[in-house]
């Protein structure tokens, strides 16, 4: 039989049930592992929720405005 560790499993449900381990090209090796740096890390701020709706409305619009171009 072809090895077929390349095939993706078609969904999620697929994969739970048949893998118990991450496959190792999606593992880091310990040497390369850098304790110090987690991931999102390098994201300043949280992104802001825009209301839509208040884009539209005359009294919030401009503070709504504001959030999306700081988005």
């Amino acid at each position: 039989m072809a090895d077929e560790s390349w095939r993706v499993p078609s969904i999620v449900q697929e994969l739970a049930a048949t893998v118990h381990e991450p496959p190792s090209r999606y593992l880091i090796p310990e040497q390369d592992r850098r304790d110090d740096q987690l991931a999102g890390a390098e994201m300043p701020d949280p992104v802001p929720t825009i209301d839509l709706q208040r884009l539209l409305a005359s009294d919030s619009a401009d503070e709504e405005a504001t959030k999306l171009r700081s988005a």
